[in-house]
């Protein structure tokens, strides 16, 4: 007998309104090559007092207590606008 939750091929789901899962511990996803989440409006991701939230409009937000950006290689910073940082310190090298 064939497993129903173990597909070997492809799957499309269609859902006309709303979807919600629920999880009571932990939920692991584990994708071969690529993964694309696509929102019309919006996509936020929370992890207690942190948040990522992306717009349409293109705006997005990385909020939360502290926030290291690491890198291996170089960071560049590019904008068509003013760059603003405000801080009680700003510390350079």
């Amino acid at each position: 007998m064939t497993d129903p939750n173990n597909f070997h091929g492809n799957r499309t789901v269609t859902v006309g309104a709303n979807d919600s899962t629920t999880i009571g511990e932990q939920q692991q996803v584990t994708v071969g090559k690529k993964m694309r989440l696509v929102a019309g409006d919006e996509i936020e991701l929370r992890v207690g007092a942190s948040r990522l939230v992306m717009r349409k409009d293109g705006s997005i937000l990385i909020s939360g207590r502290d926030i290291t950006i690491e890198s291996s290689g170089a960071v560049q910073v590019k904008s068509n606008g003013n760059i603003v940082m405000k801080g009680s310190k700003i510390l350079q090298n």
